[in-house]
């Protein structure tokens, strides 16, 4: 395939008979189905987000150049199968986003201007009157704050065209939120009334008067953020008061997740930037997240490089966390028919399912699949990591790197041999049965004698550790048993251990021919007590040790009785 992989905007317009509510809901139910149907195409969804106001809806997809056409029409089609009783226009063609994506920055600038201009407009009339700046137009404007924020958006957009598109595409939905269509067009034609603005060429810019306002506005919005910058920790004591204060994020869905400070200051220790560059940030970062209110997930991105940016002027801190948290961006998986495919973690957990488990009868936990896909993508994202000072030079969301789906193969299998070291050596045998019943005579021998050991000892922290050991193997032996994909984790086995013998007691699957339930409950009493007595903490419990030791030697008990009877099935 030719070319590069570009991102494109797709506008629909929504003709619905559903409320809001209800729409929104069949598109997040949907947008899965429809994300799939592109993927088999080489076309993949990015984002999308329905406006109920405009009744359009914005899709955002990545494809090579000479399919944007084919992209345009698959998810019309997509739409129209998959939304009933609607009608659905294509409202623009097709839009390249690079303008879109570069103007994050724009966006979070305007995002605190507009609101700040908001809080202290009052007060930037008396600066601006003061510093001797005409302000007689604003009688002629309806609304004058949104007329100071319009001048300042026109500047940040380098113009507006005549149908006002760069509102909708670099800032939308700031001014949405409280000002019509109509509001807009009636403050920008007594801008234009008063030479504030100017009109050439089909395309609305700046005059020189405009300008002057602009930057006077500017420098008095500056100093107010910096006072605010310089004041407001004192406010907070601890992360709770300011998380508690703060607002929440908007994820991609539509829905909210709590807002928490601590996890954007441990991504960006993560990503590599000194500890004190991180701590020192902190002021800012709290005034423009008190500022801009919701947030989505690019905000909250774009107020920390924002940040790092005002402290390292090369902007390598910035794109150390921009790769780390957009690796998908610069990082595309080329596979072996030569076709791009996302670096995601989903996808990786594609990968692994697909190799590792869809001719095996193990079954695995979506949560070891999880682990095992996010230390793929970290170990390959902190081996790319060194393209990050490309950035600033190549530009946002440009791909760096391709990396071969076989090299990822061989990381992830890397990983299986470490967290999941039995499944490994049973999958890579010659004779996966024979081997999983020897692993499993194997580890029955071991808890075996660690249970001997743990009645004959005295010491109680000894006895809890030799339990421990015991009962990790025989965990282990029961899952494989179980068909089940044992991983290192004592406690993550022991917890999916119980939720099968649950499911098994409640189902009566044919596994009961062979495990009756008096059995499965004897399981299934092991592996809670094996949780309880791995949490104990035999330093505190000495009032209790003698209570302990009998509970202890009890389930050891319990313990050779279940390992002889996996001994006793030959």
């Amino acid at each position: 395939m030719s070319g590069e992989l570009k991102d494109f905007l797709y506008v629909f317009q929504i003709e619905q008979v559903y409320n809001e509510l209800e729409l929104n809901h069949i598109l997040k139910d949907k947008m899965p189905n429809i994300e799939e149907k592109l993927s088999k195409s080489g076309i993949y969804l990015l984002d999308w987000n329905f406006d109920d106001e405009l009744k359009y809806l914005f899709i955002i997809v990545r494809c090579y150049g000479e399919k944007r056409e084919d992209a345009g029409s698959l998810l019309e089609n997509a739409l129209r199968d998959s939304i009933e009783n609607v009608k659905i226009r294509r409202k623009s063609g097709v839009l390249e986003t690079r303008r879109i994506t570069f103007s994050d920055r724009r966006k979070l600038l305007a995002m605190l201007m507009l609101n700040l201009v908001k809080e202290h407009y009052r007060e930037l009339i008396g600066y601006l009157v003061e510093n001797r700046i005409d302000i007689s137009w604003i009688s002629e404007c309806y609304n004058p704050r949104l007329a100071f924020s319009l001048l300042f958006l026109c500047h940040l957009s380098e113009g507006f065209s005549e149908d006002l598109s760069e509102l909708y595409l670099l800032h939308y939905p700031i001014f949405l939120n409280e000002y019509s269509f109509h509001d807009t067009l009636q403050c920008i034609n007594a801008l234009t009334r008063r030479n504030l603005l100017s009109q050439n060429k089909k395309r609305i810019t700046l005059s020189n008067t405009g300008l002057e306002i602009v930057q006077s506005i500017y420098r008095f919005l500056e100093s107010k953020y910096s006072e605010a910058s310089s004041t407001l920790l004192s406010i907070f004591q601890t992360f709770q008061d300011i998380n508690s204060s703060l607002e929440k994020i908007i994820k991609r869905d539509g829905t909210f997740e709590d807002f928490r400070l601590e996890k954007i200051i441990a991504s960006t220790l993560k990503c590599g930037v000194r500890e004190d560059v991180v701590f020192g940030i902190l002021n800012d970062l709290i005034v423009i997240f008190k500022l801009m209110g919701n947030l989505s997930r690019a905000d909250v991105v774009e107020a920390v490089k924002f940040s790092l940016d005002k402290i390292d002027g090369s902007r390598e801190y910035s794109s150390k966390f921009e790769f780390y948290v957009n690796t998908f961006n610069y990082v595309v998986l080329l596979n072996e028919k030569g076709r791009f495919e996302p670096f995601t973690v989903p996808f990786i957990k594609k990968m692994i399912r697909d190799r590792w488990f869809k001719n095996t009868s193990f079954r695995i936990s979506d949560r070891i699949v999880d682990n095992i896909a996010s230390k793929t993508f970290e170990n390959i994202r902190f081996i790319y990591s060194s393209i990050s000072p490309f950035i600033p030079l190549t530009g946002e969301n440009k791909v760096l790197a391709e990396v071969q789906t076989s090299f990822v193969e061989k990381i992830i299998e890397k990983e299986l041999e470490l967290q999941l070291p039995y499944f490994y050596r049973i999958l890579k045998s010659q004779n996966p049965l024979k081997e999983a019943e020897k692993v499993i005579h194997e580890l029955v021998a071991r808890s075996e004698l660690d249970f001997s050991k743990v009645l004959e000892e005295e010491r109680l922290s000894a006895m809890v550790e030799l339990f421990n050991i015991g009962a990790y193997n025989l965990v282990t032996a029961l899952m494989i048993f179980l068909n089940l994909v044992p991983s290192i984790s004592h406690i993550s086995n022991c917890t999916i251990l119980k939720s099968s013998i649950k499911e098994l007691r409640k189902t009566g699957l044919k596994m009961e021919a062979v495990l009756d339930r008096s059995l499965l409950n004897r399981i299934n009493a092991f592996a809670r007590a094996s949780l309880k007595i791995f949490y104990l903490d035999t330093s505190l419990e000495a009032k209790n040790a003698e209570k302990i030791a009998d509970y202890v030697k009890a389930n050891a008990r319990l313990g050779l009785k279940i390992c002889k009877f996996l001994i006793s099935r030959d």
